[in-house]
């Protein structure tokens, strides 16, 4: 019997399929962070000015998970490669589409007896598009 006939598994209802070039992922929680960073300095009669200012890249964290019949190593294989390469990805989160997403840190995680690996992905991301275009 094959990893696919005694492993069928259906993610939750509440799961969103998300693309990450080759791999495709189901995720189940997310969260995005930005923030602007401000230097300041006292000024000689004591008031604090700022000095610079810039904005940091989106941050974009991923948990979910990640099924197929395939050995666990390709999935693997393909982040390292990711990392390593510094791909660039376009990612939809529901509605909302990041341009320029590349994947800074991952952490997978089987659990005996489980059909599918616990994923969590941390992406940053420069490029914010408004809203995904409807394929339907």
């Amino acid at each position: 019997m094959s990893a696919a006939e005694e492993c069928f598994f259906l993610p939750s209802a509440r799961s969103f399929k998300a693309e990450l070039g080759d791999l495709n992922f189901y995720i189940h929680s997310w969260h995005i962070s930005r923030q602007r960073i401000v230097a300041e300095q006292s000024s000689v009669n004591g008031e604090n000015l700022v000095t610079n200012s810039s904005e940091r890249f989106r941050r974009i964290y991923l948990e979910g998970i990640w099924i197929t019949d395939e050995d666990m190593s390709c999935l693997i294989q393909k982040l390292e490669e990711y990392i390593h390469n510094n791909t660039s990805f376009a990612l939809t989160l529901q509605q909302l589409q990041f341009e320029d997403c590349r994947l800074i840190k991952y952490t997978a995680e089987e659990k005996s007896g489980e059909p599918y690996i616990n994923i969590k992905l941390d992406l940053i991301s420069k490029a914010f598009a408004q809203e995904a275009k409807d394929n339907g």
